[in-house]
C-alpha cells in the first residue's frame, strides 16, 4: 500500500504540472495563431511546444506500466461521491450529445459528410442511440454498489462502443482538414478514454489490472484535459468552437472529470486482502487439508504394502503345496 502511495505521489503531481503547462500553451496558440477557417495554425511555435509537453506527459503516464506495482490488488469502490458525481456529469453530457446529434440529422444540418447517407444520417443516429445506452452504464456505476456486476460491465461495453463510434464521426467529419491539429487531438482524447474504460469494465468483471488501470487513467486524463480545456476557454472567450461542437467539448471535459476522479480514488482504496483473523483461519484450514492429504497417502502406501505382503504369502503357500 505504501509503495502505491509513493509511486502515485510522484506520478500525479508531475502529470498535473505538465498537463497544465501543455493546456496553457495550446490555449495561447488557439487564441493567437489558429486560423478558424482552415483549421491550421500560422505560427506553430506554441502549438509545437504544447504537443511535445503533452506527448511527454503521456509517455510518463505509460511508464507506470513498467514501474508501477504490478501486484497491486485493491478493493474497487463505486458507491462514493468521487464516482457518482462525475458519472452524473458524463450522463448529462451524453444526453445533450444524443439530443444534438438527433436534432442535426432531423434538421439536415449534419451535412459535413457531403451527402453520404450512411455517414451523415445513419452513423450520427447510431451514435446517439449508443449514447443513451452509455447513460444506463453510468447510472449503474453510480447506483450499483456491488464490486462485481455483469450488467454494469455490459453497459460499460456500450460506453466504449459509443466512444469509438463518436471517434469515427470525428474521423469522417469533412468540416475540417483530415490532418488538422485540433481534429487529431480530439480523436486521441476519445481513443485514450476508450482504453481506460476497457479497464473500468474489468473491475466490474472481477478481472482488475490495477497498474494498467492507473496508467491509462492518467493518460486519458492528460489527453482529455489537453483537448477540452483549451476548447472551452476559446469558446467562452471568442464564442468559436475549436472542436466539432460545444456539446463535444463538454462531454470531453466530463470524461476528464470522471477519469481523474477514479484515478484519485485509488489513493483511498484499501488493499483487497483478508483481515489477519481470516487469514489465520484460512492458513489453519490449508494446514489441516495438507495433513489430511498426507495421512491419506500414508494409508494408501500401507494398503499397498499389505496387499503385496499377502500376495507373497499366497504364492509361497502354493509353491509349498506343489512341492508336496
Amino acid at each position: 500500500m505504501k509503495k502505491k502511495q509513493m509511486y502515485l505521489g510522484i506520478y500525479l503531481p508531475i502529470i498535473f504540472i505538465t498537463v497544465t503547462a501543455a493546456v496553457a500553451l495550446r490555449t495561447a496558440a488557439i487564441s493567437t495563431d489558429l486560423d478558424t477557417l482552415t483549421g491550421y495554425y500560422g505560427d506553430k511555435t506554441l502549438l509545437t511546444a504544447a504537443s511535445i509537453i503533452i506527448a511527454g506527459s503521456v509517455l510518463f503516464g505509460l511508464s507506470y506500466l513498467i514501474f508501477g506495482n504490478r501486484s497491486l490488488k485493491l478493493a474497487a469502490s463505486f458507491d462514493t461521491p468521487a464516482t457518482y458525481i462525475p458519472s452524473a456529469a458524463v450522463a448529462v453530457s451524453l444526453l445533450f450529445v444524443a439530443f444534438g446529434l438527433v436534432r442535426d440529422v432531423s434538421a439536415g444540418s449534419h451535412g459535413v459528410y457531403d451527402g453520404d447517407f450512411l455517414r451523415s444520417n445513419a452513423l450520427p443516429l447510431i451514435t446517439a442511440l449508443l449514447a443513451l445506452l452509455a447513460i444506463v452504464g453510468f447510472f449503474l456505476t453510480s447506483f450499483s454498489p456491488k464490486r462485481e456486476s455483469l450488467s454494469r460491465a455490459a453497459f460499460g461495453i456500450m460506453t466504449v462502443i459509443f466512444i469509438l463510434a463518436y471517434a469515427a464521426m470525428l474521423y469522417f467529419d469533412d468540416s475540417m482538414p483530415m490532418n488538422a491539429p485540433d481534429r487529431i487531438v480530439d480523436l486521441m482524447a476519445y481513443v485514450t478514454a476508450s482504453v481506460f474504460f476497457l479497464y473500468e469494465i474489468r473491475l466490474s468483471l472481477g478481472r482488475d489490472v490495477w497498474f494498467a488501470y492507473i496508467s491509462f487513467g492518467m493518460v486519458a486524463s492528460a489527453v482529455t484535459a489537453y483537448s477540452s480545456v483549451p476548447s472551452l476557454i476559446a469558446y467562452f472567450v471568442t464564442g468559436q468552437t475549436v472542436s466539432s461542437s460545444l456539446y463535444e467539448s463538454i462531454l470531453t471535459f466530463s470524461l476528464l472529470v470522471f477519469t481523474t476522479s477514479r484515478v484519485l480514488l485509488t489513493l483511498k482504496l484499501t488493499e483487497d486482502k483478508d483481515i489477519p483473523f481470516v487469514e489465520m483461519i484460512k492458513a489453519a484450514e490449508r494446514k489441516r487439508n495438507a495433513e489430511a492429504e498426507e495421512s491419506e497417502e500414508i494409508l494408501d502406501d500401507t494398503k499397498d504394502e499389505v496387499a503385496n505382503y499377502t500376495f507373497d504369502i499366497t504364492e509361497q503357500k502354493q509353491d509349498s503345496e506343489e512341492g508336496q
